[in-house]
């Protein structure tokens, strides 16, 4: 999934298609009422608002932007594994 990631990031329209869906996933979050997912979204949005326009992504911010990723997908695995439960 990083080498998906690693080549999304290198084109800035499709940096902004991150940050994009990072946000809607916030909002669709909060408004499920799940804060860990809500607050993984918010960092990984962040994250790419840190990268210059129209500039090749750094290693810092690169690394960021993964750690911010694994951490969505953890927080999503984590509510899916709640819904799970939810249902008998």
């Amino acid at each position: 999934m990083h080498s998906i990631l690693f080549a999304l990031i290198q084109d800035p329209v499709l940096l902004l298609n991150i940050r994009s869906a990072a946000h809607v996933v916030k909002g669709s979050a909060a408004n499920l009422m799940c804060e860990q997912l809500r607050e993984a979204a918010a960092d990984l949005e962040i994250v790419t608002k840190e990268a210059p326009p129209d500039t090749p992504v750094t290693d810092d911010i690169r690394r960021d932007l993964f750690l911010k990723f694994d951490r969505l997908k953890e927080a999503g695995s984590r509510y899916d594994k709640f819904v799970d439960q939810l249902d008998p």
